[in-house]
């Protein structure tokens, strides 16, 4: 169960990984002024670029979805592990050669704030449902809901995330509940 497990967690926290951030662990420069509410234009926005996300999860298609990373992206997980862009690209095309198949990955945006004209921060749930070969190479299903915490700075190149923060992720492997967390090996 530990390695069907492992491998679980480790495809959900690297799906999510290109979603999330924290003011936090922004590179933003620390702001004097209140964030605002977005717009619904704004959040509109923002809700098609995380279905974007989603569909580029679904095709399996890491390229588009580490596009919509900056450059200088880190990923910070709960336990404290920080991944940057090429961490997390190579993570990635290592765990979908395992997938068999997503059954079902949606994000759901539960709050966008501005923070300065071309930053925002927002808060986002991603489900993701999938069929994935084990190292025990036998088929497994996980279903994994991820909070995560994204700020998102415009670029030449448009929107991109700079950096993510995994808020709590809950998961089942097989049916059975799953409560390990990422760790450092420190």
């Amino acid at each position: 169960m530990k390695t069907k497990l492992g491998l679980a967690l480790l495809l959900t926290f690297a799906l999510a990984g290109f979603r999330q951030a924290n003011a936090a662990i922004s590179l933003v420069a620390p702001r004097t002024e209140p964030m605002k509410a977005a717009t619904a234009a704004q959040s509109k926005m923002f809700r098609a670029l995380y279905a974007k996300g989603d569909a580029a999860t679904l095709r399996r298609d890491v390229a588009s979805s580490v596009a919509m990373l900056t450059d200088e992206f880190m990923f910070c997980y709960k336990s404290g592990i920080v991944l940057k862009k090429p961490q997390l690209t190579a993570l990635l095309k290592q765990i979908m050669k395992r997938v068999v198949k997503f059954n079902a990955v949606q994000t759901q945006i539960k709050l966008v704030q501005r923070a300065e004209k071309k930053v925002f921060f927002v808060t986002a749930t991603s489900r993701i449902d999938m069929t994935y070969r084990g190292l025990d190479e036998k088929i497994h299903r996980s279903v994994s809901i991820c909070q995560m915490s994204d700020s998102w700075l415009l670029t030449k190149q448009g929107w991109r995330v700079q950096n993510s923060q995994e808020l709590e992720t809950r998961s089942t492997v097989d049916g059975h509940e799953a409560t390990t967390t990422l760790s450092s090996t420190r």
